[in-house]
């Protein structure tokens, strides 16, 4: 008889990134999983059919009997994670989304806002890159739509990307510049060139500093 497995703890991106070795494992073995986790979060599972029943996040009382009622053999927190748990990378091809309805223009860099670094250097960091050849795609929220508003170059994405489709446009990009977050770590499934800024120094970065760390092929275009 197949295990009921239970797949909780999945709050954002990285602890979503870490349950898929698990999730992987125990579709390998036959185990019936029943995945808890953010409705926001799902596309990143449901392409890989890595669950058989999704549980939404919602308040629930009675949490212990909950899951004894329900009956499951096993239970992962992705917030507790054990060293012994797998750790193979996950199978990008099958995270994926087609990316081709977005009709960029190649080649192209992802960025997202750098929070704590002055939007008019990253604005500036886009137009020189654009200056070198490269589109810029801009990911983000709706508060995040300052940076877009002062660099019109860009090429404006924001909430109209699932994480499949993140990963989709990150297959294709030169790279990635971003903030040290869950989507960096998405990004980096890709084999993308991914550019971190992070640290007490970052509000003092200049433009010319942040191009540096770029591979020399994307700042001589």
């Amino acid at each position: 008889m197949s295990r009921k497995v239970l797949i909780t703890g999945i709050v954002d991106i990285r602890s979503a990134l870490r349950s898929l070795p698990v999730l992987t494992a125990l579709r390998q073995q036959g185990a019936i999983i029943t995945l808890h986790t953010p409705h926001r979060l799902t596309d990143l599972f449901g392409r890989a059919r890595l669950y058989d029943h999704l549980w939404v996040h919602e308040k629930t009382t009675r949490w212990h009997l909950w899951l004894k009622k329900r009956g499951f053999d096993d239970v992962y927190d992705m917030r507790h994670p054990h060293e012994d748990w797998p750790q193979q990378p996950p199978d990008v091809s099958k995270l994926s989304a087609d990316v081709e309805f977005f009709t960029l223009q190649k080649p192209y860099i992802l960025m997202t806002r750098i929070k704590d670094w002055p939007v008019l250097r990253q604005s500036g960091l886009a137009r020189r890159l654009n200056l070198a050849g490269f589109e810029v795609v801009f990911l983000g929220v709706e508060n995040d739509r300052q940076l877009a508003k002062a660099a019109p170059e860009m090429i404006d994405l924001s909430q109209r990307t699932t994480l499949p489709e993140v990963l989709g446009l990150a297959l294709q990009a030169h790279a990635y510049i971003g903030m040290d977050d869950g989507l960096a770590d998405l990004v980096l499934l890709s084999g993308a060139t991914v550019v971190v800024l992070a640290g007490d120094d970052i509000q003092s970065l200049s433009v010319a500093e942040v191009l540096d760390r770029l591979p020399p092929r994307i700042k001589h275009g």
